[in-house]
């Protein structure tokens, strides 16, 4: 069997476990993180997100169920590697989450929750991140407590590498986000944050 190139590895990984979420029904990711996380998400979202006109990404998005507890932003795209089929207001691009199709400096708030402990190559992806968003965009992002990713990480390959909180802050640093820290908020499985471009 020939090696798999990095690239080509993370796509494969993201599909198989986008299609194991999806396959939970409509509601599959919200099973996965919880109508209390996800309500505790939007209150961030409603505090730190108040542009008019806003342009948002929504990475890992999945099927969508933040946008069922949070208001839509004039321009929204989910973005995941296998997406559902987008509802009539919403647009759904099939991208990796670092090689997004977006010009830089275009986006005003990037979302990704339950998503950043699981990426292969997380400063790629927050350096993407950070190169299609405007000057002092924002990120809305969540992560699971170290003792939940661990319980994750043995249900899932025993290869995947899951980042630990403090991982996690480097990479924000190195990649040029800042953690406003009265936005740091700890929901049930999940730690939220925003993080603003610098």
């Amino acid at each position: 069997m020939p090696i798999q190139p990095p690239e080509e590895c993370r796509r494969l990984f993201w599909i198989r476990k986008s299609k194991r979420w999806m396959a939970r029904g409509s509601e599959g990711f919200s099973e996965v993180i919880s109508r209390r996380e996800l309500r505790a998400a939007a209150s961030l979202y409603l505090r730190f997100f108040h542009l008019p006109n806003p342009v948002v990404i929504d990475v890992g998005a999945g099927n969508g169920a933040f946008w069922n507890v949070a208001p839509l932003p004039q321009k929204l795209f989910l973005v995941d590697y296998n997406p559902p089929a987008p509802a009539p207001d919403r647009r759904s691009l099939i991208a990796d989450a670092a090689l997004l199709p977006f010009r830089s400096g275009t986006v005003d708030g990037v979302i990704a929750l339950g998503l950043i402990e699981y990426l292969p190559d997380l400063e790629s992806s927050l350096r993407e991140w950070h190169r299609v968003s405007k000057d002092s965009g924002a990120l809305l992002a969540s992560y699971s407590h170290l003792g939940i990713a661990n319980r994750v990480r043995s249900i899932l390959d025993k290869s995947v590498r899951l980042h630990r909180d403090r991982a996690i802050e480097l990479a924000l640093l190195h990649t040029h986000w800042k953690i406003l820290h009265e936005s740091r908020i700890d929901a049930g499985l999940q730690r939220l944050f925003i993080a603003q471009a610098i």
